[in-house]
């Protein structure tokens, strides 16, 4: 099966603390700019350590401050791939993470600039591609327990922002695990609008139109066909609605399908 091209981790460890700077910048209240210094102490990779940084975010009313706080910390400790092994050490840093990521979706929610949303949303989807590429890469059960919080978060946001070849992509990377009906209902909606990936062009599209779509349209017949494979492939969660889904949303197109094939005997 052909996988997406991806550029390495660094380039998306770059992009994270890139992002890091920009929200810094555009906190929209004084108290997230305290809750950015009192948060900003050298923190150390340990258990202790960790769970008092942990603590210290979750303590703030405001999801922007707690948001600005674990920004804080985690520009303090840096990236999660570079460190030592230390099993529950990975476990307090994922959840400082993923709370990272929550809070700067219900942070977003809050805002009226249109450029700080678009800034906001960025910067979640960079904290989530870079967790999703550590729970693909992770042969921890105890770690890969968590891929499924951070998945849905990420299917959220980038349906927020019509991206969804993106999630189309992040499917096509996550083989290992089993999409729950929710993500595998947003992958469906993505590769039914797959002419301009929007996950919501295709909404009025007769499935008449749909499945001449999939039968013309090489990447999109195939991104359908692998919908299909997962299924069979047990890589879902209840391959009974699963399959319900794609019945109801996806329809099986032939290739000769395609108009233009029958009036040219060509393939696409």
């Amino acid at each position: 099966m052909d996988t997406p091209d991806h550029g390495p981790i660094a380039g998306l460890i770059v992009k994270f603390f890139a992002s890091l700077i920009v929200l810094a910048t555009c906190s929209p209240s004084n108290a997230a700019t305290a809750a950015q210094g009192a948060c900003s102490k050298q923190w150390e990779y340990t258990v202790p350590s960790l769970q008092s940084a942990r603590k210290l975010a979750n303590s703030y009313a405001s999801a922007d401050e707690r948001m600005t706080c674990a920004m804080a910390i985690r520009d303090k400790i840096g990236d999660l791939d570079s460190k030592p092994e230390c099993a529950q050490c990975e476990v307090e840093y994922v959840n400082i993470l993923l709370e990272l990521g929550d809070n700067t979706s219900v942070a977003t929610e809050k805002l009226k600039n249109p450029a700080a949303i678009a800034r906001y949303r960025e910067s979640e989807i960079q904290i989530r591609l870079a967790l999703n590429t550590h729970f693909i890469e992770s042969q921890s059960p105890q770690i890969r327990k968590y891929w499924r919080r951070n998945f849905e978060g990420m299917d959220h946001v980038l349906q927020k922002l019509q991206r969804a070849r993106d999630f189309h992509q992040e499917v096509m990377r996550t083989d290992d695990y089993p999409l729950s009906d929710r993500s595998f209902g947003m992958w469906i909606k993505a590769i039914r609008s797959c002419v301009s990936w929007d996950f919501t062009s295709s909404e009025k599209k007769s499935l008449m139109l749909i499945e001449n779509t999939l039968a013309c349209e090489t990447e999109c017949g195939n991104a359908a066909k692998r919908a299909r494979q997962r299924i069979a492939e047990g890589g879902v969660s209840n391959p009974k609605i699963a399959l319900r889904q794609i019945e109801d949303e996806l329809p099986l197109a032939a290739i000769d399908s395609c108009p233009a094939n029958r009036l040219t005997g060509q393939s696409p």
